[in-house]
């Protein structure tokens, strides 16, 4: 199954949760079921999408709920629901190797809602994660490696007039680099940032892609 792609459907978590007739909190939370290859990666890759889906759930139904139904009582005037959705995105699926990564927003009645990015990347041969370091030869510092490619991306962008960083944002991208904050696509390893890192919430997260060069760079084959 070396070239050919697994089957990931979408399963989904949702629910409407009230107070004395008023909607407090609706969530609605998407993960992954993997099929094909061993099963017994299968099941690991699986019992962990699904359990921390159930966890996110019982989060929203007990924590956010909670912190929705005093809001409501402590405030005069109309109350505006609380929304949480999590949702993930397939962005390698190749050579026996799955990455992803998965947003969960929450708004709770401020200007606007929050975004948080976490990723996984799966060896689907020993149901183990990978981590950043499997992807770059011993002989790069990757950490150096990949700063040195965003610096170079960000420059370049600035030159051409897009320019959505802090003023300072060439300390940031060192010190808010986390190399757990990774996944691949069919053309590199990307690196994002969250949100008010390294720039102003409306550039978003950011991210940066640094390509497969099959010296540095270690396309999964």
């Amino acid at each position: 199954m070396n070239n050919s792609q697994y089957t990931i459907n979408k399963l989904t978590l949702k629910g409407d949760l009230k107070c004395v007739n008023t909607d407090i909190l609706s969530y609605s939370i998407d993960y992954p079921q993997v099929q094909g290859g061993s099963r017994n990666c299968m099941e690991i890759v699986n019992n962990y999408y699904k359990t921390g889906a159930f966890s996110l759930k019982n989060c929203y139904e007990n924590r956010l709920f909670c912190q929705g139904v005093r809001q409501k009582n402590q405030q005069n005037g109309e109350f505006l629901p609380y929304e949480a959705i999590g949702t993930y995105e397939i962005t390698y699926n190749q050579n026996c190797v799955i990455s992803l990564y998965y947003d969960k927003y929450e708004i709770t009645g401020g200007a606007h809602g929050n975004t948080v990015r976490c990723s996984d990347t799966w060896s689907m041969k020993s149901g183990n994660m990978l981590n950043i370091a499997n992807f770059f030869s011993r002989c790069t510092n990757y950490r150096n490696y990949i700063l040195a490619e965003i610096r170079s991306q960000i420059e370049k962008q600035i030159e051409c007039g897009d320019n959505y960083y802090f003023d300072d944002w060439e300390n940031l991208i060192c010190q808010y680099f986390d190399k757990n904050s990774f996944y691949l696509t069919p053309e590199g390893v990307n690196i994002y940032y969250q949100l008010y890192e390294i720039a102003p919430y409306v550039a978003g997260i950011i991210s940066f892609t640094i390509p497969f060069d099959g010296k540095n760079v270690i396309k999964p084959c």
